[in-house]
Parts: structure tokens; sequence; C-alpha cells
């Protein structure tokens, strides 16, 4: 049973997210309430924000399970190997989901970029959803990196943000294409400049 409801309740999230895009691109983000949104869906306000916060959010409804897998490989990959093949793993299979995502419907993809490019409230989301995942690649790293306390500590988030400063520059590179090209053409490079960033500091001497 409760596998049925965790489907049910993942169905009425990806329904509700999907209502938000359509309306939000047919009408405008700040012209769409969550009346809207709820409308078609036949449920109410409330159970809305038991699965949103905010209306924003519902522009990002798998952050969380992206995130989540993340850590997971993360933790997993630095038990078994060097902290620099360990995070090239979970980056490419984070860079995966993306390209995974994008090839199967890119013009969902487009739509959702556009709105959020054009919306101040979901820029400023997208840079806050971001501080996740560089806080979760700080914690990994902090575990990895020699010394200890405030300096290794300031070590691992100075990484940590280097690296998701060169994700934002590719997306933002491949948005002024308008998301023309596959991402998967630009992976490797991607990945090329951040190993070569970070090679000095987490690969043994």
């Amino acid at each position: 049973m409760a596998g049925l409801r965790e489907r049910k309740k993942q169905r009425t999230r990806e329904d509700l997210a999907r209502a938000a895009l359509r309306l939000f691109a047919e009408q405008g983000f700040e012209a769409t309430t969550v009346d809207d949104i709820v409308e078609p869906i036949q449920v109410s306000r409330s159970t809305f924000f038991r699965y949103f916060p905010t209306k924003e959010h519902a522009l990002f409804p798998d952050h969380h399970e992206r995130l989540a897998r993340f850590r997971e490989q993360l933790a997993g990959s630095l038990q078994d190997s060097p902290p620099l093949e360990a995070v090239r793993a979970a980056a490419l299979d984070a860079a995966d989901a993306v390209i995974k995502a994008f090839r199967h419907d890119p013009e969902t993809y487009r739509t959702r970029q556009r709105i959020i490019s054009s919306t101040p409230s979901l820029q400023a989301l997208t840079l806050q959803l971001d501080l996740d995942w560089e806080e979760a690649l700080a914690d990994a790293l902090e575990q990895r990196l020699p010394g200890r306390g405030q300096a290794r500590r300031l070590r691992a988030r100075l990484l940590a943000g280097s690296f998701m400063g060169t994700v934002r520059a590719f997306h933002r590179a491949w948005e002024a294409t308008g998301f023309r090209h596959d991402p998967g053409s630009y992976r490797d490079e991607v990945m090329a400049v951040i190993e070569r960033g970070l090679a000095g500091v987490l690969e043994p001497p």
C-alpha cells in the first residue's frame, strides 16, 4: 500500500507541475494563480502547498529527488574511489539526467527555461536551489580534503563554488544558443574544465 500511495503522490506532483508549466506559458507566470493550477487537476490549494511551498517551486518538481541522488552517489563513490573520480561520477550522473530530460522533450525544457529567464523570482529561486547542490558537494568534499576545522571547510566551499560556477557558465552558454544544441556535445568539455580545476587539490601528489 505504501508503494501505491507514493506512486499516487508522484503522479499528483507531476500533474501539478505540468499544469503549472502550461499555464505559465499560456498566460504568464505573474498572471497565473495557484487556484488556476489546481483547477484542472481537481485538487485543493492545500494539496498544492503540500507538494510545493510556493508557486515558483512548481517549476522545479524533481529538485529534491535529484539532489538526494547526487548526495547518495557522492557518499557512495567517496567510500570506494579517489575524490576526483567520485566527483566526476556524481557530476556525470546529474548531467546525464538533464540530458535525458532534454532529449525526451526538448520543447518542454526550452519553455521552462524561457519562463525562468524572464521571471526575476524564478531566477532568484534557481540560485537558491543551486546553493543546495553547492552545499552537498562542499559537505562531501570536506570529508576527504586534508587539514581540519574552518580552513578545510573554507577550502571545500571554495572548490564546490568553483564547480557550480562552471556548471552555471555552461548553462548560460547553452541558453545563449536557444538550447538548439544537444547538451551531450558539451558534457565532456565541461567535465574537462572542472577536472583540470579540481585535479591539483583533490588528487594525491
